[in-house]
């Protein structure tokens, strides 16, 4: 029986997208191997060919879900292996810019596309899909209407669910393991160091979180320690407005990082946090408060003027995202951070916002230790790797402290369902 237009066309777009899987497959594996011996000739159509697949990804995952005569085991894998490589691969990433890590994910892909060639010779006896040797199917019409279903409420769940996985692998990676995303909640890792008599402690730290995150976190501080505290400051006024998450904070029901001065009793911090970059106000001179029992907190970051142009620009684009006040100018605010920094320009703002930061937190570090025996450095997770080595290098230690729960998501949940008072 001859087939209907639409099926035949629906085979088509099938047999096409199949054959770009393979295609962008055998390139990637091919390109890999060239680049690894400084040969990048394939890499403009590679890329080409792997954007095109990209792209017809969500085309096809409506098609399989609309037209049950496709066989889903030949499709489904090819699909969700574009959008898992699409969100980073993980949990490869971030290993995947490791060269094998590369090849290894591409071998993967080609695997799959010889998979699905074989399905279907295995099953058809073509290499290709015939919409003559399609199944028929009975009850189009409520199958139709499930899959409607599907895709309205089952769709955006399972991509936001990809999305979010994706970025606590992110998140967990870039902290070397200081930032932990389990299934009940977000965790911090504090790490503690000791050479001699001296003992430095590492605690990982996010500007968001709960309040009894805040209250743990400070009440583990050793009362005769000295705090190295972040905080960026501006005496040039550079910023074009606060850097404050108190608003996103309120938003989620959370509470927005407090002043380490205002827990500890002593020195000065502003109040106001910036980014992950630290606080935007210029922090006053600490006091010894070792005669009050109490810890000393002493500003151990760099001012906003030592940053390069292309950091200053970024976050003033940050704080111009953090100061909108509708939608419709938060999405405008967006568009600098999508399409105004290269590569290039992203890495220099890591290099500022991490690696610049270090550097002057381990100066001060190295002139504090002579006069204290137990220091600690409640900065932001990302530091932490950075900071972890240059401790190792200068003959520090290492031993797990405490793990101390950020948020519980199901907190989350009573406070966003709570009926309002």
């Amino acid at each position: 029986m001859k087939r209907n237009v639409f099926l035949m066309a629906m085979v088509v777009l099938a047999n096409v997208y199949l054959v770009g899987f393979a295609a962008d497959a055998l390139l990637s594996f091919a390109d890999e191997a060239l680049s690894a011996a400084g040969n990048k000739t394939l890499s403009p159509l590679r890329n080409l060919v792997a954007g095109l697949v990209l792209l017809a990804t969500p085309v096809m995952a409506l098609i399989v879900l609309f037209v049950p005569h496709l066989p889903k085991l030949v499709f489904l894998p090819l699909i969700v292996f574009i959008v898992w490589a699409a969100f980073g691969a993980v949990p490869l990433f971030p290993a995947n810019d490791n060269e094998s890590m590369l090849l290894l994910l591409m071998g993967l892909q080609v695997a799959l596309a010889v998979g699905a060639f074989l399905i279907l010779k295995a099953r058809t006896g073509s290499w290709l899909l015939s919409a003559a040797a399609l199944p028929y199917k009975r009850h189009l019409v409520a199958r139709t209407v499930a899959a409607a279903a599907f895709l309205i409420v089952a769709l955006p769940i399972l991509a936001g669910a990809l999305g979010l996985f994706a970025i606590a692998a992110v998140l967990e990676a870039e902290s070397g393991g200081y930032l932990d995303v389990t299934s009940s909640g977000i965790d911090v890792r504090e790490t503690i160091l000791t050479k001699d008599e001296k003992t430095v402690y590492l605690v990982g730290m996010m500007h968001i979180g709960e309040t009894a995150f805040y209250r743990t976190v400070f009440e583990g501080f050793p009362s005769d320690a000295l705090i190295l505290a972040e905080g960026v400051s501006d005496r040039q006024n550079l910023l074009s407005s606060d850097l404050s998450y108190h608003r996103v904070a309120r938003v989620l029901g959370l509470e927005q990082q407090p002043a380490l001065a205002d827990q500890s009793g002593a020195g000065a911090q502003p109040d106001e946090p910036a980014t992950d970059a630290g606080r935007n106000e210029e922090p006053g001179g600490s006091v010894d408060a070792r005669a009050t029992g109490m810890p000393e907190v002493r500003p151990a970051d760099v001012d906003i003027s030592e940053f390069s142009e292309v950091t200053l620009r970024f976050l003033n684009a940050v704080a111009d995202f953090y100061a909108s006040r509708s939608v419709i100018e938060l999405i405008r605010n967006s568009d600098p951070l999508s399409n105004e920094f290269s590569e290039e320009d992203y890495k220099l703002v890591f290099s500022d916002l991490i690696g610049k930061r270090n550097d002057r937190l381990m100066a001060e570090f190295d002139a504090a230790i002579v006069d204290y025996d137990a220091v600690v450095i409640p900065w932001g997770a990302m530091h932490m790797p950075g900071l972890e080595a240059a401790l190792r290098e200068r003959g520090f230690s290492a031993a797990p402290g405490r793990v101390i729960p950020v948020v519980r998501f199901r907190n989350l949940i009573d406070r966003w369902t709570a009926a309002p008072n």
